[in-house]
């Protein structure tokens, strides 16, 4: 099915993902996960979903988010086979994750503890494919704001250099990135075409502050990429933390 917004569009491949029937979906608690759940719900049939995310040892937050999302997707398709969430530990700071990302080949440029937290995320969600209980991943992944814009608003240098390619790569040998083409004006658009506006994004959180940036994680810092690109897509940063 082609997901249309303005001038940008997702070809969301129902029959590709029915195909694979177990799903394991990265959910973080941020407005493109969700949208990926809600949209698997609404529209794919007959699949087994398996949300996973993080318990960040630094930023624990998102983890309340993604299981307060959890809950409304179970309440609101009591009919679909959705299985509790796969939750684990993120240190970036743990001397024998820091030293395996060591060994590995960093293409898509990220530095530092955000590479030790994709590698860890990366292990735990292959060892749901190696369980067989998970036949493919899906992520919803975004390209950048544009770059002029990026700029414009002072936030071009807090961009990942990988996100600003869009070279239609949405299938990757076990996952699935339907999002990886669009910016975050499409997922604004269809949060508001499909009025999840008032349901679902107010319970969505995306900043990536830390506890003194954020006063111990009671409002959303306005300084890191992702508060930035939430104001710009949909005006607003996080709302959860005023609910």
């Amino acid at each position: 099915m082609i997901l249309k917004y303005e001038d940008q569009e997702v070809h969301f491949d129902v029959d590709y993902i029915k195909q694979k029937n177990k799903i394991g979906m990265s959910l973080s608690g941020g407005t493109d996960s969700a949208l990926v759940f809600y949209l698997l719900c609404k529209y794919v049939d007959d699949i087994v979903i398996t949300p996973w995310c993080g318990i960040d040892k630094y930023r624990p937050a998102h983890i309340l988010y993604a299981r307060e999302i959890h809950q409304l997707m179970c309440e609101k398709f009591p009919d679909k086979n959705i299985k509790p969430m796969h939750e684990f530990s993120i240190d970036t700071n743990n001397k024998e994750w820091i030293d395996y990302s060591k060994t590995k080949i960093n293409q898509y440029n990220i530095t530092g503890s955000g590479f030790v937290k994709s590698i860890i995320c990366g292990y735990e969600s292959n060892k749901l494919i190696q369980s067989g209980e998970v036949n493919m991943q899906i992520n919803g992944l975004t390209s950048n704001p544009p770059k002029d814009v990026a700029k414009k608003l002072g936030f071009y240098e807090k961009c990942e250099e990988r996100r600003f390619s869009t070279d239609n790569q949405t299938k990757l040998k076990s996952t699935y990135k339907p999002f990886r083409n669009v910016n975050k004006k499409w997922v604004y658009g269809m949060y508001k075409t499909h009025d999840l506006l008032e349901w679902l994004y107010p319970y969505t959180q995306s900043c990536t502050g830390f506890a003194k940036q954020t006063d111990w994680f009671t409002k959303p810092c306005g300084q890191c990429f992702w508060c930035y690109e939430k104001k710009w897509a949909f005006g607003s940063f996080d709302l959860c933390f005023d609910l």
